[in-house]
């Protein structure tokens, strides 16, 4: 029977981590109280992951708000500008790209047309790549700023050789605008010329696996 791995105070701080980045980003702002109400942990472990957050520019403060007695609470929210993430929609028919902040604001987007006769996989990574660099360039964003990627498919992704990725002619195209990388069912991840078959993770679940490690998730490739 395999051995149980023992969680760390390291642990501990990434799960904390993770706990109120999430409460935080989906109900900004809100304060120190209120974060520590919805997670269950402690005032005391609030506050220190909270200045630890601000301290490395990924939390802001916005404000104050009354309270019930005592000093106006301290609003929190996530700062737009740490970092960015892209959402690329491959369709039937084409390739969409859109760049978005840390609010999930679009900064940019661009659209690629694709031959549904021709889906080869040299020329959905290629304008995957296209698009990558196009949103950067559009938006002034530097690549090393990028925290991750989330790609959707309508159907898997094969990766090996050959490698192929393949839409029948019965899948419907995609229509209207992508969805926002939160709500994305399925996306696999794309680091430099290659796709994964990876389980779909949004690009907010990227970026916060990111901002809790503290380091880039990875650099789209320009």
């Amino acid at each position: 029977m395999p051995e149980l791995r023992r969680s760390t105070v390291r642990d501990l701080r990434r799960d904390n981590r993770s706990m109120l980045l999430s409460s935080l980003y989906f109900g900004q702002p809100c304060s120190r109280q209120d974060l520590s109400i919805a997670t269950g942990l402690s005032p005391a472990s609030v506050s220190n992951v909270i200045r630890e957050l601000i301290g490395e520019g990924i939390v802001l403060e916005a404000g104050s708000e009354d309270s019930d007695g005592g000093r106006p609470r301290v609003l929190l929210e996530i700062n737009p500008d740490y970092g960015y993430v892209i959402g690329v929609d491959v369709g039937e028919t084409r390739v969409r790209a859109e760049l978005f902040d840390l609010a999930m604001t679009e900064r940019a987007s661009a659209d690629y047309p694709l031959d549904p006769r021709q889906h080869g996989v040299e020329v959905i990574v290629d304008a995957i790549l296209t698009g990558l660099a196009a949103v950067l360039a559009s938006a002034g964003v530097d690549s090393s700023a990028v925290l991750g990627v989330g790609v959707g498919v309508p159907v898997g992704v094969g990766v090996g050789a050959p490698a192929r990725c393949a839409a029948p002619s019965t899948a419907p195209a995609s229509k209207g605008r992508m969805a926002r990388p939160a709500a994305r069912a399925r996306t696999s991840s794309v680091r430099s010329e290659k796709l994964a078959n990876e389980r779909a993770r949004g690009p907010f679940s990227v970026c916060t696996a990111s901002l809790i490690s503290n380091r880039p998730f990875g650099r789209a490739t320009t």
